[in-house]
């Protein structure tokens, strides 16, 4: 007779999952103002952020008295670009 063994067949050495490799993540949004939208970019770019990831946001308009602290004291890099990240028509239309 076999001895019984402690381990189970399908049981299998503990492996590191490899590491995923950090990105750089360009986020686009017309107008960081206050506003659902502009949160839900701002927690997005953060939790990408945490996970080691570069985020740059880039925007049209952000004025540093009426938006989020993440869009204005350093958190992010949050590059505005005046009024030339979306064009004024799309298609010709």
């Amino acid at each position: 007779m076999r001895p019984i063994s402690s381990t189970s067949p399908t049981s299998h050495p503990t492996t590191k999952s490899p590491t995923k490799p950090k990105r750089n993540i360009i986020f686009l949004h017309p107008d960081l103002g206050i506003g659902g939208a502009e949160r839900l970019i701002l927690d997005s770019a953060l939790a990408l952020q945490s996970h080691g990831h570069t985020i740059t946001i880039f925007t049209s308009h952000r004025d540093p008295d009426h938006c989020f602290d993440e869009a204005r004291n350093g958190t992010l890099d949050v590059r505005v670009r005046g009024d030339t990240i979306f064009p004024a028509t799309m298609f010709g239309g």
